[in-house]
């Protein structure tokens, strides 16, 4: 197969093509420049509806398509959900308000949209059509990471008389494990088998300027994983590829640490290149890779405030409590940092909550005092945010206050700001916007977990610590091992222990 049969497939008349496209082989520009080719096929007021699953794709998405103004309809898959449940909210049994009632319920709010809609959908109402006349061709980007429902409502489409183009990645589904993933594994093999076309794409564009061999190698990597077998470092290492050897001595889980002499290449090559993204499998070690380095290396946050997204639904659930409140701002610091402990902080800011302040104290309580005095004088989400910033303040310029660091910076900094707006909807709806139309810009050098990077491409990587514990010889880790190969196109390093290398990998 090839870019030019990958090309064809697509313009013919099929009903429904399949693309598997691996990592860097040109599947952006192939779906951008279909989606061109079809826009000029289509009736006044339809449109080529592009779906993805992350609004980084949608940024991409909309900067190669831009000339084409109206005649495209860029968006992820949830957003679609949500502008569906917003219009037929009576049908589906939800308010109208469908950003607040999502922000209020949580990060889980997305599925029950999407079963919500794939029902509605599946039912002879006419939704579907109505959709399908508005939208005739619909391509989907990275269909690997779809959910049963999500997967059903394109299903629905295409019955409906949707052309569909379907491009997604098997050895990038990481999001997923267990029954769950083997169901998503089987919706593959499945669409695959009832497709009218089905495609490779099998070119390693993503290194042409950087390092072609660097690519070739990815794609065989990609390839030996599939099947079972481990990444070959016994070879002839391309050029691009680096693998240090280097030990993690640290006793704690997600902890990192390294003797000076395995250290030494290490810290090298990060002081060195100007451009970096340090790869690691799990959340815990990305704090310890942030304490590594002296926290001067920031983490990478991604697009979504999980954290900030919970303490707004607590502050509209839990209007005028101002105890309640005061415990979901706890919560909310330990999970964008360190040091606002239970027995530092939290347990004498409930106190003086439920206490209303009563007793005069001096010191770091008079401190915490001023913290509560805030959330007591308005039990809202603008009281939370101003204690929010007393805290902040606090940091800055009280020793009592000295051990508290912030890890998830951008978060934090956004809800510094949630107090502006009198009415917790304008804050729910400024978020759902954010998290909608705003791709946060990545710092040169950052800390991130591989899920995380996902989608990414950037000059140069590091993946650590390649070991074990961190990288068991499972079907999921063999894709989050992919994925994290994949990701630089230029240099790429690894660093691999002597003592307990993962068995995903030859050395």
């Amino acid at each position: 197969m090839s870019d030019a049969s990958v090309a064809e497939a697509l313009r013919s008349n099929a009903h429904r093509v399949v693309v598997e496209a691996p990592a860097g082989t040109g599947k952006t520009f192939q779906a951008a420049s279909y989606a061109r080719h079809a826009a000029i096929e289509l009736l006044k007021g339809q449109r080529v509806l592009i779906l993805a699953h992350t609004h980084a794709a949608c940024g991409v998405f909309s900067s190669r398509t831009a000339d084409l103004g109206g005649r495209l309809q860029i968006g992820t898959i949830d957003s679609l959900v949500a502008t569906i449940a917003k219009i037929y909210h009576r049908a589906l049994g939800l308010p109208a308000d469908i950003p607040a009632w999502s922000i209020e319920r949580g990060h889980d709010c997305y599925s029950e949209l999407a079963r919500r809609v794939h029902l509605l959908l599946d039912r002879p109402t006419g939704v579907a059509g109505a959709i399908v006349e508005r939208h005739p061709i619909v391509i989907c980007d990275e269909h690997q990471d779809a959910s049963e429902d999500q997967h059903g409502i394109i299903e629905a489409l295409a019955r409906a008389g949707a052309r569909t183009r379907i491009f997604g990645d098997p050895m990038q589904a990481v999001f997923t494990s267990g029954r769950e993933r083997e169901a998503q594994q089987r919706r593959w093999q499945e669409l695959v088998a009832v497709s009218d076309a089905n495609e490779l794409l099998d070119s390693a564009h993503r290194w042409t300027d950087g390092s072609p061999a660097l690519g070739a190698w990815v794609l065989e990597q990609r390839e030996r994983l599939r099947v079972g077998d481990a990444v070959d470092l016994r070879a002839r290492l391309p050029k691009g590829l680096q693998v240090f050897r280097a030990d993690n001595q640290s006793p704690r889980y997600g902890g990192f640490q390294l003797d000076a002499e395995d250290r030494r290449p290490i810290n090298a090559l990060v002081r060195n290149t100007p451009n970096l993204l340090v790869l690691t499998p799990h959340n815990a070690t990305v704090l310890g890779l942030n304490a590594f380095w002296g926290w001067r290396i920031p983490i990478w946050e991604g697009h979504t405030r999980d954290a900030l997204n919970k303490l707004l639904g607590a502050c509209r659930r839990n209007f005028g409590d101002p105890v309640a409140l005061g415990r979901a701002m706890c919560r909310f610091f330990e999970e964008v940092g360190k040091g606002f402990s239970a027995s530092a902080y939290g347990n004498r800011l409930i106190q003086e909550l439920e206490t209303r302040c009563a007793r005069p104290s001096r010191g770091k309580p008079a401190e915490i005092q001023s913290i509560a005095r805030l959330i007591l004088q308005d039990a809202s989400h603008v009281g939370v945010g101003a204690a929010i910033n007393q805290v902040h303040h606090l940091m800055r310029t009280s020793q009592h206050f000295d051990d508290i660091r912030i890890d998830l910076r951008r978060e934090f900094a956004e809800a510094c700001r949630i107090q502006e707006a009198p009415e917790i909807n304008t804050v729910l709806a400024r978020q759902a916007y954010q998290r909608g139309a705003r791709n946060a810009e990545m710092p040169p050098k950052v800390i991130s977990t591989v899920h995380k990077s996902k989608g990414l491409e950037i000059p140069s990587a590091i993946l650590l610590p390649c070991d074990a514990n961190n990288l068991v010889d499972n079907e999921k880790n063999r894709c989050l091992l992919y994925v994290a190969l994949s990701r630089a196109c230029e240099s790429l390093a690894l660093a691999v222990p002597r003592t307990n290398p993962s068995p995903l990998l030859s050395v």
